[in-house]
């Protein structure tokens, strides 16, 4: 089996398990905050509301990573949609970043006192921006890349 199936096997799994934590794992831990803290009970909504609009930049990063792949596949690599491609990526994550940015400041500002959503909160965010760090690290390697390619084919 070719590396790129196995990242491609490695996406789909990673969409399924983020889907199955917002449609089953979320819900649940919401509906405990509410019986553990029922003076909050009115943050559950507005709580699976950003969950689920995070999703959206999440999915569109797995086909920004998906089409990626497929460059990969075809040798296309060294263009600028692969660029193109790697600074979409870079956003999305960057978006989710500030989704739940936003969610902890709230929970924060409101005085929550559920500590287990900081905690998981700031996981989020600090995996996100690592994704994003990572996208704009590679971004900027795969345009030295092209500058060298296109150097190298001049000379030649």
């Amino acid at each position: 089996m070719r590396q790129e199936s196995v990242l491609k096997a490695v996406l789909v799994f990673l969409a399924i398990c983020i889907t199955v934590l917002a449609v089953a794992v979320v819900p649940n831990s919401a509906a405990n905050m509410v019986e553990e803290f029922p003076a909050f009970a009115h943050l559950r909504m507005p709580g699976l509301v950003l969950v689920y609009l995070s999703l959206v930049p999440f999915y569109l990063d797995i086909w920004e990573a998906w089409k990626l792949l497929d460059m990969i596949l075809s040798g296309e690599v060294f263009t600028e949609e692969a660029v193109r491609s790697l600074r979409r990526i870079r956003r999305y994550a960057m978006c989710i970043s500030c989704i739940y940015a936003f969610a902890l400041l709230s929970l924060l500002l409101l005085r929550v006192p559920y500590s287990t959503a900081y905690i998981t909160i700031a996981l989020v965010i600090l995996a996100a921006l690592s994704g994003a760090v990572l996208a704009s690290i590679l971004r900027r390697l795969l345009v030295l890349a092209i500058d060298y390619k296109s150097e190298n084919d001049l000379t030649i």
